[in-house]
């Protein structure tokens, strides 16, 4: 992930461009320049990753509160879960969440939930004999995957594999959700691509006419001075950080698109049971007087959306027929689950919030785990999201605006017959205003 912005065919094909006019046009250092440029975005875009990498590390660690025992040296230890490594061998129990995958060395009755990486909910594992090389990881029997769940039985495991090396990271690695904030940065982008190509073709008719072509080192710099460049890793990064304030309050957000759902929320719907209750009075930082919110009447619920912008309803016996018809007309709706029933809601809702004193299984279908059922708690998530949210929006005007700026000043330009300097071009498009759109995502 670190070397990925070196992976871009856009670095290599800017870097190709600057090796051919430092070649052929040494005199005037437009090579060096967009050379230096490049290297310049590439080299953000490693921080970024970096950033990226290293805050969702201090964000699992921060959430991981399992402690599992160890056999070292003949003696069992209590550790915690961040300081298995591989080659430990530790003991399997019920109720266990496995931190690390491991390989049974010996079993008596174990049964583990594998939904939580893509496979059955339910599945017999035993100590088995070397397998083919080609067998599925979900078909080994001998193996007890990271973030599965312990239903039933006891058994001795060796670690083979922890963090991001584990099977369910490296799924969820491939499978990443993308948060809506990152399509609508995608649109921006392709359409600020599409209205500068439409403009540095204009002016390159428009030059031509005017027996006065457009100098290819002038729409370089234009092209790239306009093009957003890292937006979608900033996105990502801001994500990553609302996640780690959240989590040093104790509230676990499983990725950092979740943020964004919490920024766009507008109906959370509450599954709870007769002896459960969500108190939702800390929810007056939004400006939320509670009325019994989550067992309200019709008319409380609407109460609170007109004054939040998002409602509250109680989904005792609703369908998911009801929840996909709210969806339906646009809602973005949250379910806060309680037991085992809720989590077909869950899943289908597009958030999926469980508290630590929920069932195990409810936790693990949830995208969002508060501390305890406390609403204060589902305050500050939504905070944090809208947050971001609207910090992302703030860039992209900063972003546009700037970007529209030089496309109107080059077309003036060229319409006057005024050569415009590349690289005045590019340190306002792809120094000065990366740089002022940093400090519009990570505005606190």
């Amino acid at each position: 992930m670190f070397w990925q912005p070196w992976l871009n065919p856009l670095t290599y094909v800017l870097l190709g461009m600057a090796a051919a006019l430092q070649v052929f046009t040494p005199a005037s250092g437009d090579g060096l320049w967009l050379g230096a440029i490049a290297a310049w975005h590439g080299g953000l875009g490693m921080v970024a990753n970096g950033q990226i990498t290293r805050l969702l590390g201090k964000v699992k660690v921060l959430v991981a509160t399992s402690a599992v025992t160890v056999r070292r040296d003949g003696e069992d230890l209590v550790l915690p879960a961040r300081d298995l490594v591989p080659g430990d061998v530790m003991a399997i129990a019920p109720d266990l969440v496995c931190p690390v995958d491991v390989r049974l060395l010996a079993s008596d009755g174990l049964q583990v939930n594998e939904a939580a990486i893509g496979g059955d909910g339910l599945v017999a594992k035993a100590a088995a004999p070397i397998l083919p090389a080609d067998t599925p990881p979900l078909a080994c029997p001998n193996m007890v995957y990271g973030g599965t769940t312990v239903v039933a039985g006891t058994g001795w495991a060796v670690v083979v594999a922890g963090g991001r090396l584990t099977y369910g990271q490296s799924r969820r690695q491939q499978e990443r959700p993308t948060s809506q904030a990152h399509f609508e940065l995608l649109r921006f982008r392709q359409g600020v691509v599409v209205l500068a190509s439409a403009v540095v073709l204009a002016i390159a008719a428009l030059s031509f006419s005017q027996q006065r072509p457009l100098p290819v080192a002038t729409a370089l710099a234009l092209a790239l001075a306009v093009y957003p460049q890292n937006l979608l890793r900033w996105a990502t990064l801001a994500q990553v950080q609302a996640s780690k304030r959240l989590a040093l309050l104790g509230i676990e957000v499983r990725h950092p698109a979740a943020i964004d759902t919490l920024g766009r929320l507008t109906t959370v719907t509450a599954t709870l049971t007769s002896d459960t209750d969500l108190d939702l009075e800390a929810l007056a930082i939004l400006g939320v007087q509670r009325h019994g919110l989550l067992r309200a009447s019709e008319g409380d619920a609407n109460a609170f959306g007109s004054v939040v912008g998002f409602s509250v309803n109680s989904a005792l016996g609703e369908t998911i027929e009801r929840l996909q018809l709210w969806q339906s007309y646009g809602q973005v709706v949250a379910v806060v689950g309680a037991t085992g029933d809720d989590v077909p809601l869950m899943k289908a809702a597009d958030l999926a919030i469980a508290d630590r004193t929920c069932p195990r299984l409810v936790q693990e279908a949830a995208t969002v785990v508060l501390p305890k059922a406390d609403g204060e708690y589902l305050a500050e998530a939504i905070v944090a999201g809208r947050q971001v949210r609207a910090n992302l929006r703030q860039s992209l005007v900063v972003q546009g605006s700037i970007a529209l700026a030089l496309l109107v000043l080059a077309v003036a330009a060229a319409i006057t017959r005024v050569e415009l300097v590349p690289g005045h071009l590019v340190w306002i498009g792809s120094v000065a205003t990366p740089l002022l759109t940093l400090t519009q995502v990570f505005a606190p």
